[in-house]
């Protein structure tokens, strides 16, 4: 198993990533952990050095060229080409102890190609725009991705701590191009090539939502792009792929596009086009789902906070969707930014 945290400029939290690794119960025997630095202008590559000296199963990779997490991840694979398994962890996620070997027992079912666990968001009630981020954090992972699990319907490898199975991951070219979602396309990819994936809800990691208004907008403008991305590689689906991981594969590349749909039935109902019914049905069935996924991850005890900051910035989430949609259609180069939803 190959552990390969890539990185750029995370001087300021790298060290908790670490720490958190450093503890893994995962066998050190069976454990290589690879740092890619991608030409850090920070001094994230001194904190890497320093962690690795004496753990003779950690190697830093120095990049002279900012090529993106994809590149930084291809360029880890190719000097741990004996390894099986691959995981990979972004610089601000914090696996808890058994997140490897939870997730990695995935992998005992041989058509599994990837598996992810749960990225536990950490300062939910920090801010309201931290709280809408944590609750549609929640939303994704503890009923949708839980759900499609259940249904065998390949829930996505989203998020900062996905696992592949080598082969699978070589077999649909690794994680693609920087400029797409590579956790999105790896999923779609999989699914296409006829590969599973799995959500492990009991491996857990911690990671930060964003905390700002700013900061949300451009992280969700850029997934649903992402999103939109994977859409042409759905024309390769081979035959032997089930019909309802097809749909829910291209599902997925819809992304967020429920959110665009609402707004005009919403345009559609206030000039008397549509019956008020249509969008209150869809917000209804949203709201049930928020309390649900709230529920699910514990934090009943703050539910009327959680709805109130839920409502109130549900209007971002709407217009950062439409103007990602716009963006897709006039064909525009998404910018680069957080990882991808999980």
């Amino acid at each position: 198993m190959t552990l390969i945290v890539p990185a750029c400029n995370e001087a300021a939290g790298i060290d908790e990533t670490l720490s958190a690794i450093a503890a893994l119960d995962y066998p050190l025997d069976r454990l290589a952990v690879v740092l890619v630095d991608d030409a850090s202008d920070d001094d994230t590559v001194a904190h890497l050095d320093r962690w690795a000296n004496g753990r003779p199963y950690a190697h830093v990779l120095r990049r002279a060229h900012r090529d993106g997490k994809p590149r930084a991840v291809e360029a880890a694979m190719a000097i741990t080409p004996s390894s099986a398994v691959l995981a990979m962890c972004d610089a601000d996620i914090r696996m808890r102890p058994d997140y490897l070997r939870r997730v990695v027992a995935a992998f005992a079912d041989p058509t599994v190609g990837g598996a992810v666990g749960y990225l536990a968001p950490a300062n939910a009630l920090a801010t309201p725009t931290a709280s809408y981020a944590a609750v549609e954090s929640w939303l994704h992972q503890l009923v949708t991705s839980a759900g499609k699990d259940r249904l065998d319907l390949n829930p996505p490898t989203l998020g900062g701590a996905p696992v592949f199975r080598r082969a699978a991951l070589d077999a649909i070219g690794g994680l693609g191009p920087a400029a797409t979602g590579d956790d999105v396309r790896a999923t779609v990819a999989l699914t296409r090539a006829g590969w599973r994936t799995r959500f492990v809800e009991d491996a857990v990691a911690d990671n930060t939502v964003a905390e700002k208004r700013g900061a949300y907008w451009h992280q969700h403008a850029r997934w649903a792009r992402d999103l939109y991305a994977t859409v042409g590689a759905q024309r390769t689906m081979t035959a032997a792929v089930p019909l309802a991981r097809r749909v829910e594969a291209w599902m997925l590349s819809l992304g967020y596009v429920d959110r665009v749909v609402l707004l005009a039935a919403i345009l559609l109902a206030a000039s008397a086009q549509l019956p008020f019914w249509v969008p209150c049905a869809y917000l209804a069935i949203a709201t049930l789902e928020v309390i649900w996924a709230i529920r699910r991850a514990g934090a009943g005890r703050h539910m009327g906070l959680l709805l109130v900051r839920t409502v109130t910035l549900f209007p971002i989430d709407v217009a950062s969707t439409v103007v990602a949609t716009l963006a897709h259609l006039a064909g525009a180069s998404p910018a680069r930014s957080a990882r991808s939803p999980g």
